[in-house]
């Protein structure tokens, strides 16, 4: 039950997103420090759609969201991830927002402004809780031995093959866990969430998180997701609002591409992430004797507190104005290798963690638990 209270907030915690004036196109004004380098994906190359039609499909296969510490003894949550609001906390550029006070916190950006709220949520488990059950080598363990989906597959098509093309169409699939360990060959499949694509009459399968003027420069890719996408997380799919994606592509085996050097960063809300509390709790904590999933809720006491202590105070976001934070900050590395799009999994029923009046849906930041 410890372990999952860990793995939980951060995994909830970490699928949180919103939008940079820069990035994401939200106008957040030219109040900031000149000397801040604003840590941004790069530019779109300029030129017409080359008509070429390569196409590829990877799943995420490492996951790393900085909850370590660099060679200089500093979390490296603070070097991962793109500068979100435009602005530079560190270098003394005032907040959009703070954590609810009640916390006692302040938050400050990584250099050139990078926000990754979330990743400092895992790196922070030792202090809040007194240990680091929760790794980014155990999410990256448990994707690539099949017992946890991977947090997204990406799949590119209208690519030239060459270092730019101006205009690409990228898509992000929802996974769920393979039926068979995965190979990570280029031959594996993954079934699709319900809900979250939809088949056509080719037998084919089609994203509902579709970017079409995603592009390629010098063999970059880059991605937008302006409404977001869900994040699969622990077998849980966390909603983002924003997010985008930047990754090196290559080819080391004809016909191969895969994905390096990858960054997945946006923001997601507090709502969705005590919404998403019960639901990753459980999904580490597994069940009990009576087949009862064993989920963090409102009525434990001892756990609950903690839980929405940890996550109110790594908010670094407004979710919808107001001087008090309400959504996280996100910024994932990764790497990817080729795989398949599977077939779209039938609906599963609803679960129902808590009892009445017992659920972290609709919880907010406003009081002290």
């Amino acid at each position: 039950m410890r372990r999952a209270l860990l793995l939980l907030g951060g995994f909830a915690a970490a699928a949180t997103a919103i939008a940079c004036e820069s990035i994401l196109g939200v106008d957040y004004g030219s109040e900031h420090l000149a000397t801040c380098d604003h840590a941004e994906p790069p530019a779109a190359p300029s030129g017409s759609d080359t008509g070429d039609n390569i196409g590829f499909t990877a799943a995420i296969y490492t996951i790393d969201w900085g909850d370590t510490d660099d060679a200089q003894g500093k979390p490296r949550a603070m070097s991962i991830g793109y500068d979100l609001d435009g602005l530079c906390t560190s270098l003394l550029d005032s907040p959009r927002c703070e954590p609810a006070s009640w916390t006692g916190t302040t938050l400050t950006d990584g250099p050139d402004g990078i926000d990754n709220a979330i990743g400092m949520l895992l790196y922070d488990q030792g202090t809040a809780f007194g240990l680091k059950p929760f790794t980014s080598s155990f999410l990256t363990q448990s994707t690539q031995s099949g017992e946890q989906a991977p947090p997204g597959i990406i799949r590119v098509s209208g690519y030239s093959g060459f270092a730019v093309d101006p205009l690409v169409t990228v898509e992000w699939f929802v996974p769920l866990p393979p039926a068979t360990k995965p190979k990570w060959d280029g031959t594996d499949s993954w079934p699709i969430l319900h809900g979250t694509a939809d088949a056509t009459g080719s037998s084919s399968v089609v994203s509902h998180y579709v970017d079409h003027a995603a592009y390629v420069t010098g063999y970059e890719l880059v991605a937008h997701f302006a409404s977001g996408a869900p994040i699969e997380i622990s077998n849980v799919p966390v909603q983002t609002t924003t997010m985008l994606i930047t990754a090196n592509l290559s080819q080391p085996v004809q016909g191969q591409w895969e994905m390096n050097n990858g960054i997945v960063a946006g923001v997601g809300t507090a709502a969705e992430l005590f919404h998403d509390v019960p639901a990753l709790s459980a999904s580490f904590a597994g069940v009990d004797d009576a087949g009862k999933p064993n989920a963090i809720c409102k009525n434990q006491t001892a756990l609950y507190p903690k839980i929405k202590t940890w996550l109110c105070s790594h908010f670094d976001t407004p979710a919808s104005g107001g001087s008090t934070c309400s959504a996280a900050s996100f910024g994932m590395s990764f790497t990817a290798r080729a795989g398949n799009v599977g077939a779209i999994a039938p609906a599963a029923p609803p679960v129902v963690y808590c009892a009445p009046g017992d659920d972290p849906t609709g919880d907010t930041c406003a009081t002290s638990p």
